[in-house]
């Protein structure tokens, strides 16, 4: 016989506020105004005597603040850069942006200045590319982690980079693309730039409609669509003259523009949908699988999807079979067989048997797969504790 899973509270809910540590061992947290971190048995790891404490990419230190000034510490709680700074960031593990007299600069772990205090933000430097934007004056420019200039600061605004080395630069109120060379990816002709794929496939809106254009400019998918969401199997969720639909790659409809919302795209092979007020399922060719009997519904998640009716939420099947009936106020999705739900005003956490793993005794959860934050409220004040899956 398979034993009953059970979510068990690590953390007792008596913080101010709880957050992971960067090293996955750890936890951030504020008690009586005062931050300090606590590891998973709640044994206090740095004291609770800083008025901030905060995670950086170099899982070996904090920054953490003494009244107006910020500073780094390690793990054994060693200064490793003095309390002296306005405000500190980590651009990478070796880099470091700090601010004083109102001006940014950078320096490394030994205090050098790489960047002298003249710069008007810090420096975000993507480590994998080993370039970033930084704004001097009013105007942004592009800068490699040997503190060289790659592009002029000539642009009104300029985004962190992401993991394709694509980013987006506005100059006189259009957007355009870079890349990390400084070069020009997509003019800067834009009203917005989007989600960027690659450069072979950027979102892009033009007179007040997205569309899609390649490295070289050339339309895609044409700006005729309100919304454009991500591409999932090769189809995506767009809006068009108010109504929602499917396209594919080419812009070409799939599944025709007749619903009044949509969900996040086919998950297990049904995607929810909204029509005449009723939500219900249809399958990637349009079809329509579960009728359309629903206030609201969510995608399946392990074979189960989250449904409502006369204002209370249960669990349906694909054959659109109710196996958890509509008892609760709020449902999640299911991940290693559980979900937290809400009843009479609590949180819990159900198995997909309807057995209860986790007591109904929270105010709130930001939990997934059985593993997360949840919130008590004691005496009129919110706190914060954490709970695990029990292997």
């Amino acid at each position: 016989m398979k034993s009953l899973k059970r979510v068990k509270e690590i953390i007792p809910c008596e913080y101010d506020a709880l957050n992971f540590s960067w090293d996955g061992k750890t936890f951030l947290a504020v008690k009586g105004g005062r931050f300090g971190s606590v590891d998973f048995k709640n044994k206090t790891v740095i004291p609770f005597q800083y008025d901030s404490l905060d995670v950086v990419c170099n899982p070996d230190f904090f920054i953490a603040a003494k009244g107006s000034n910020r500073g780094v510490i390690n793990r054994e709680e060693e200064t490793v850069l003095p309390f002296q700074y306005e405000d500190i960031l980590f651009s990478s593990e070796q880099v470091i942006s700090v601010k004083k007299a109102g001006r940014w600069g950078v320096i490394d772990l030994e205090e050098k200045e790489l960047l002298p205090f003249e710069y008007d933000s810090p420096i975000f430097l993507n480590d994998s590319l080993g370039v970033g934007p930084i704004k001097k004056g009013e105007k942004w420019g592009l800068l490699n982690s040997d503190m060289a200039e790659v592009a002029p600061f000539i642009y009104d605004d300029f985004r962190p980079f992401s993991e394709n080395g694509i980013s987006t630069v506005k100059m006189d109120n259009y957007w355009g693309a870079i890349d990390h060379n400084g070069n020009i990816v997509t003019p800067i002709q834009y009203e917005a730039i989007g989600f960027i794929l690659n450069k072979s496939f950027i979102y892009t809106r033009n007179k007040g409609n997205w569309g899609v254009v390649n490295g070289h400019n050339e339309v895609i998918i044409p700006h005729h669509f309100e919304k454009i969401e991500c591409f999932h199997d090769g189809l995506a969720s767009s809006k068009r003259n108010g109504v929602w639909g499917f396209i594919n790659k080419k812009g070409e409809e799939v599944i025709p523009f007749n619903y009044e919302d949509i969900g996040y795209s086919f998950l297990e092979g049904l995607c929810p949908v909204k029509k005449e007020g009723k939500w219900g399922y249809i399958s990637k060719k349009g079809k329509e699988i579960i009728p359309f009997d629903f206030e609201w519904a969510t995608n399946f998640r392990e074979g189960l999807a989250c449904v409502q009716r006369d204002g209370f939420r249960g669990y349906i099947n694909k054959a659109g079979k109710v196996m958890i009936p509509y008892r609760y106020e709020t449902g999640g999705p299911f991940s290693n067989g559980i979900a937290h739900v809400k009843r009479n005003g609590k949180y819990g956490i159900i198995s997909n048997k309807e057995e209860v793993v986790l007591p109904f005794e929270y105010d709130n959860m930001l939990i997934a797969g059985g593993i997360g934050f949840v919130v008590k409220n004691i005496e009129g004040k919110f706190k914060y504790g954490y709970v695990e899956l029990c292997t």
